[in-house]
């Protein structure tokens, strides 16, 4: 059975060179045990600056060291991606916890939305 997901509703946030990356905030990472596949919906109605990179990145624990990166988006305009992370093909698969990270490699801003649809294997 699949379930949408929020994994963040629509923020703005900026940096001010490439050395600013933003991690979604603790409290509002998601706790998806028992699920092994996701999609990913990122709306964006805003965005300025070059190299922005949207990651979506999942850990096993909460521990801030372990999250690593399933799946990176590479923005370019505003509107609507779609990205696929499936248990069976992914490098590395959903695990316990999901968060995003966004940064660039100049100054930045982005105004976006996050949804997931995800599955139980």
């Amino acid at each position: 059975m699949a379930l949408p997901v929020l994994l963040q509703d629509w923020t703005s946030i900026q940096g001010n060179s490439s050395s600013d990356s933003v991690i979604q905030s603790a409290d509002a990472w998601l706790d998806l045990q028992s699920f092994t596949d996701a999609i990913f919906y990122i709306e964006r109605k805003d965005f300025s600056g070059a190299g922005l990179t949207v990651h979506y990145q999942t850990s096993p624990t909460s521990d801030d060291s372990l999250f690593q990166d399933m799946a990176t988006v590479s923005i370019s305009a505003t509107g609507l991606t779609q990205t696929i992370v499936l248990f069976a093909t992914a490098s590395v698969p959903l695990a316990r916890w999901v968060r995003w990270k966004v940064d660039a490699s100049a100054a930045w801003r982005i105004t976006f939305r996050v949804w997931m649809v995800v599955r139980a294997g």
